[in-house]
Parts: C-alpha cells; structure tokens; sequence
C-alpha cells in the first residue's frame, strides 16, 4: 500500500511552514542602505530661537521695502519670526531627498557643505553651512526660489551667529512690477 502525499494544510503544518520562511528570510534579508542626513537646519535655528530669546540682545535693525528705508535699535526681536525664513529650508524633507547634490569641504579647522538642486522641481537653488572644527555652525546661507501661475518669489539669506543676518527677497505677481524687499539685524551688544 502506498501513502499518499496530503495536500492539505492544518494550522499546525502552516505554522511549520511559516516558521522556516521567516527564519531564512530573516537570515539572508539585505540590510538597508543608510541615508545620510543634510545638516538640520530646522533644529538648529529652533534652538537658536530658544538660545536668544533667553538673552536681552540689542539688535540694529534695517528694514527696506521697495526703495524705502527704516532703522531702528531695538531689544524685542521675536526671533521665531526674525528667523522663521532659514528654518523653513529642510534639506532633510522626504520629498527632497535625492533631488541635491551634497559638496563637503574640509580646509583648516573648518568644514563647509554646500547643496545644489539635481531636480529642478524644488525650490532649493543653494544652500551652505560653514562649521567649525567642534561642528559649531559659523555661517549659514540659503537660496530658494518657487512660482506658481500667480506668483513668482526668491528669497536669499545669511546667518552669521551672534553677529548678523540678512534675508533679501523679490515677490512678484505676474504682470506687476516686483516688491523687493531686505531685512538686515546686526546683534549689537547686550542692553543690560
């Protein structure tokens, strides 16, 4: 008499079964390439926001609009608005990832990364982050530009800690003359 070969599943043979795929599976998975990340611009400037509104800074500030020119010293900046604009640039966004290109320089006792757009669907036109050698941030900057059937903007910035920053702007509305725009703080001093 012969046996015949039941092809039939119980919970029992499934779970056998199951068991051996995951275990090879589980051994000869490939590992996953590991993405390195752009410097976090966000998280930077969200803990420069926090480290100065912690200090009483007097703030030489320069507002320009159109030709038109306004300064004042003053000591209640709202530095989550004053630096809301380099913030904003989020390198490490998924959307973004892979439509950069990242250039490292080492010189001295400083690293420079720049980033220059492969897509030209984001916004991004170029961005660097100067650091020292500890990895403190000396200098910042960013260029960004989007339009849309109404709008065309671009925005440039530059942060120097404890020293000064800069966002020039031009916003345009198609078939409008362009609003230009400047914003300059230089960190004076305390005022205490």
């Amino acid at each position: 008499m012969h046996k015949v070969f039941s092809l039939t599943f119980s919970p029992r043979k499934a779970g056998w079964l199951f068991g051996c795929f995951a275990t090879f599976w589980g051994c000869s998975a490939p590992e996953t390439a590991q993405v390195e990340r752009a410097f976090d611009l966000p998280a930077f400037f969200q803990a420069e926001q926090k480290r100065l509104d912690a200090l009483s800074i007097q703030v030489l500030k320069t507002v320009e609009v159109n030709g038109r020119l306004a300064a004042y010293n003053t000591d209640t900046i709202r530095w989550a608005d004053e630096l809301a604009l380099p913030a904003s640039l989020d390198l490490n966004k998924p959307a973004w990832i892979g439509k950069y290109r990242e250039e490292r320089v080492s010189t001295g006792n400083e690293k420079t990364l720049r980033y220059f757009p492969t897509d030209q669907n984001i916004p991004l036109r170029f961005a660097e982050v100067r650091l020292d050698a500890e990895g403190r941030l000396q200098s910042a900057e960013g260029y960004r530009t989007e339009s849309s059937l109404i709008t065309e903007t671009s925005v440039h910035w530059w942060y120097y800690p404890d020293s000064l920053y800069r966002i020039m702007g031009t916003e345009r509305l198609r078939g409008l003359q362009p609003n230009r725009y400047s914003v300059e703080g230089r960190l004076v001093g305390s005022s205490r």
